[in-house]
């Protein structure tokens, strides 16, 4: 039987080393979800007629508390 409390996991486990990837994937998903539609604004920008520069402000506001909140959620670990 058993020689001590734990003596039903003396034995050592043989887990396979496991690699992390060189690149963290939810990093780069999550960040795409930003820089992609941030990126085609700056492309529609110019065919902005009125209040251009107010428009840019907000929107560049509004992704980059977006982007700040989602990485305080420790997505990027």
């Amino acid at each position: 039987m058993w020689t001590s409390w734990f003596g039903g996991f003396a034995e050592p486990s043989d887990y396979a080393n496991a690699e992390m990837p060189d690149i963290n994937l939810p990093a780069i998903i999550i960040s795409s979800v930003f820089a992609v539609p941030y990126l085609a604004f700056l492309v529609i920008l110019p065919g902005v007629r009125e209040k251009r520069l107010i428009t840019l402000a907000a929107f560049t506001e509004v992704a980059l508390v977006g982007a700040i909140l989602t990485s305080e959620s420790n997505v990027f670990y």
